[in-house]
């Protein structure tokens, strides 16, 4: 970052690879950490947590489904996604159009895992 802000490109980052999901970081500070998930139709993220940190999801394009605990909701563009760390969630593209979310960790979380690109 080069003084008090950082300006990048949402759009960049939504890029699509049929055998895997793909992760790409927008910014990562030990404060928060910002990155695009893009799913392929039928593509998911298996359940997990974020223990510690807050998890802002922002659909950008596509709809998916969001599962926290057994409780599992269609989110699209227009929406926005608050989950608590500590609860076990996934992500699933259940439509025929890809899906890509803005996610906001906050705290960044202190397993690498969760933050770096894929």
């Amino acid at each position: 970052m080069d003084g008090l802000y950082e300006v990048v490109s949402v759009d960049e980052a939504v890029v699509y690879r049929d055998g895997s999901i793909t992760k790409r970081i927008l910014f990562k500070e030990p404060q928060a950490t910002a990155f695009v998930l893009n799913f392929q139709p039928g593509q998911a993220l298996p359940p997990h947590a974020h223990a510690g940190s807050l998890l802002i999801l922002q659909p950008l394009r596509g709809s998916g489904v969001l599962t926290v605990g057994d409780k599992a909701e269609t989110i699209g563009p227009g929406q926005i996604a608050r989950v608590d760390g500590d609860a076990v969630m996934s992500l699933a593209c259940r439509g025929d159009e890809p899906l890509s979310v803005l996610v906001i960790l906050a705290p960044t979380p202190a397993d690498p895992r969760y933050t770096q690109p894929v």
